[in-house]
């Protein structure tokens, strides 16, 4: 009871107060109490959700002093989380998994199943730390075997089924990802059961390259977590919501999100997450090329990461610094950086920064003229790179030993890193290609499973319904024979006749359904996979435009990967239908024009998107042309209607009128200068070429006006395009 009592106080207490305000009233409480006060303090100065917000010093402190008076008052609960708190600041390594601390709280366990699954769980997370993958489904099984057996609160179990399926994620394995959060949502009841399994949820998604998914949970779990005050969760997930907009190269919706994390940190003046938060805004400018606040940013999470001695932490912020020296060319400062830095990382073996530092010393010397100082770093380097095993770690590491060794005039050896850069790049593309294609075969497989059970529950009401309708029948027939026995022999062969007739008649009806049934499915099951083969070769198109790095290419990728995706929202939408033959027009329209503002991440609030369509169906020879034609419409618009941030319209009118089908594109933009009729154009237009030959096949005619911005207007006969009902 002590413990509940202890925990509802904490509660209570966070109710009112962010997690590092709490953790500053506590230190405050602790410097003036004496006995239990004191004792209570410690207590929840080492809980789950206070302990991240302490430097090392500070919880190792608490927590010895928890452990030596909860020995004295044999309380075990307090016992064994001060032994928690003392493993999870000490320096993992395979040799001390389980540490000596978690196996003194394990022994203290044995009892308490409640505290033996939450130890697990720890076990699995040092496990998990070191790629020790089976050690950790060992504990995490063991775990859950306690809720198994026995009523149990629902926050670790929730956290033993998230670390499961991250494991699983990471492998790549979606079904048993999905099962497993399947599984561990459906033991949420609190907001902190919904905010723990939402991240867990994200970081699988992450893993499995879900990343619109996982950037949904993210945010998800920070509204939460604001709301329910646990603001150190709150800007952690708001840090990887940012960081995955990051990824995804949407820097300006990244840097809002970036900034209002910092914003919460200095308010509650959490400083280890504002230097991580620092360092991640660096990486942002970094990788959009603004070098010089990557390093400004750089240097004040290097400040606060050397404030709290995290030579870790400390050497990731040093090396994204020493990359944005090197692409300004500043020499000097990066083998000033390099300098600094390299013994730190060779001390604490991260070998992917001391390759790194190493190789740009050497780049850094050979540019400033001296090489024979630069061939000195090549040495350290060299072995680092040895020991970098994660492939997407060795990728740049690679690339960077190419370079140093050129640059020294080590040309034999430069040419040897070339080749192992080339091909670690292509066996990292060749995964992201496998795991796109699992990814979509995974999706395909429960869609067609859904499909199936969705068959048999049909085909079940139609037997009940068949079982009904003939007792109704027997009863009837009962009945006649006992009310009229007088013409019972002409009632009898006239109702075995019935029968006969009305079975051989339902045996017909049954067949012709059936292969109806068949037709449907194998239509449905040949515009699926016409869909996903165009779904894979959208996103091959993208995966081809990252390896390139010619704007030209890679707009032309994207626009390619607009035009594949109309046409695969036009199967999806043949086989989610019950009509096979005829697409409705009003849906697919909307559909196609949000994916298009959402492939060239168009902010909504500059340019709006108004339509007025007429829910007509179309047959798909006439669906088809129409959906390219807007595609390319919208594209051009998107693309050159409103420049410089200008803001604006875009609207697209479908209506049948009489005999005729008009489509109409229109923007308030900057508008195009005409030429005999046609946009004018500085060459040839593959767009527009494409506009007009698919107006030719649809009989159709196309006018071109430019009075407050473009307008384009299509009209073909109705007869061609409407589909049979």
């Amino acid at each position: 009871m002590q413990r509940y009592a202890i925990l509802l106080t904490f509660l209570l207490a966070a109710a009112g107060a962010p997690a590092q305000t709490l953790a500053d009233s506590l230190r405050n409480a602790l410097s003036r109490q004496q006995g239990d006060q004191r004792y209570h303090t410690l207590q929840q100065l080492c809980n789950i959700y206070v302990r991240p917000t302490l430097t090392e010093e500070e919880l190792l402190g608490y927590a010895r002093e928890l452990i030596d008076l909860a020995a004295l008052k044999k309380d075990t609960a307090a016992w064994v989380n001060g032994y928690v708190s003392m493993t999870l600041k000490e320096k993992r390594t395979k040799e001390n998994t389980p540490s000596q601390y978690l196996l003194k709280a394990k022994d203290l366990s044995q009892n308490h199943p409640e505290l033996l699954a939450e130890i697990f769980f720890w076990e699995n997370e040092g496990y998990e730390g070191l790629g020790l993958e089976t050690e950790a489904m060992t504990a995490i099984a063991k775990g859950l075997a306690l809720y198994d057996r026995h009523k149990l609160p629902p926050l670790f179990r929730i956290k033993l089924l998230g670390a499961a399926a991250r494991i699983y994620s990471i492998q790549n394995d979606i079904p048993a990802t999905d099962s497993l959060l399947n599984a561990m949502v459906s033991y949420v009841q609190t907001p902190t059961d919904s905010m723990e399994a939402l991240r867990y949820v994200a970081s699988c998604c992450e893993n499995i390259g879900q990343l619109d998914k996982a950037l949904e949970a993210y945010l998800k779990s920070y509204r939460i977590a604001h709301r329910i005050h646990n603001l150190l969760f709150a800007v952690t997930n708001l840090r990887q919501a940012a960081s995955i907009l990051r990824d995804q190269k949407r820097y300006d919706k990244a840097l809002k999100y970036y900034e209002e994390a910092a914003s919460l940190a200095k308010a509650n003046n959490n400083i280890s997450q504002l230097g991580s938060i620092y360092h991640s805004m660096g990486m942002l400018h970094h990788r959009s090329g603004n070098h010089e606040e990557a390093i400004r940013y750089g240097q004040l999470a290097l400040d606060i990461k050397q404030d709290q001695g995290r030579p870790r932490k400390i050497l990731t912020t040093a090396a994204m610094m020493a990359e944005s020296y090197r692409a300004m060319e500043r020499y000097e400062q990066l083998t000033a950086i390099c300098m600094e830095y390299l013994p730190l990382s060779q001390s604490v073996n991260m070998h992917e920064v001391t390759s790194k530092m190493g190789y740009m010393a050497a780049i850094a010397q050979a540019k400033t003229g001296r090489p024979d100082e630069g061939r000195q770093w090549l040495e350290p380097a060299n072995q680092a790179a040895l020991e970098v095993k994660n492939l997407e770690e060795l990728v740049p590491v690679l690339y960077l030993a190419y370079d140093a060794h050129a640059s020294l005039g080590l040309y034999q050896d430069a040419f040897s890193y070339q080749l192992r850069y080339q091909s670690a790049k292509d066996s990292l593309y060749d995964m992201e290609k496998n795991r796109l294609v699992l990814e979509m075969e995974a999706a395909f497989e429960n869609e067609k499973q859904a499909e199936r059970i969705k068959d048999l529950h049909q085909e079940n009401a139609i037997s009940k319904a068949q079982l009904t309708a003939a007792r109704t029948r027997q009863w009837a027939l009962i009945i006649g024979l006992l009310s009229l026995s007088v013409i019972a022999f002409a009632f009898y062969r006239n109702a075995v006749l019935r029968k006969r007739n009305n079975r051989a008649l339902q045996q017909a009806n049954t067949e012709l359904q059936r292969k109806n049934h068949e037709v449907q499915t194998l239509l449905r099951e040949i515009h699926h996979r016409v869909k996903n083969n165009l779904q894979i070769v959208s996103s091959l198109l993208r995966l081809q435009a990252r390896k390139t790095d010619d704007a030209g290419a890679i707009e032309a990728l994207r626009t390619s990967q607009a035009r594949v995706r109309a046409m695969a929202l036009l199967h999806q939408r043949l086989y989610q239908e019950s009509n096979l033959v005829g697409i409705p027009m009003q849906s697919y329209m909307e559909e196609l024009s949000r994916s298009l503002f959402d492939t060239y991440r168009v902010d909504e609030d500059r340019i709006q998107l108004h339509t007025d369509l007429e829910d007509v169906t179309l047959d798909v020879d006439a669906a088809v042309p129409i959906g390219l034609i807007t595609n390319e419409l919208i594209t051009n618009a998107l693309k050159h209607a409103f420049p410089n941030s200008r803001g604006g319209i875009i609207q697209i009118i479908l209506k049948t009128d009489a005999d005729q089908l008009r489509l109409e594109v229109t923007d308030n933009g900057v508008g195009t200068p005409l030429q005999n009729g046609k946009p004018q154009t500085s060459g040839p237009s593959f767009g527009l070429e494409l506009v007009e030959t698919l107006a030719e096949k649809l009989q159709a005619t196309l006018h071109f006006s430019n009075q407050q911005g473009s307008r384009c207007t299509l009209v073909a006969p109705l007869s061609i395009s409407i589909a049979a009902a």
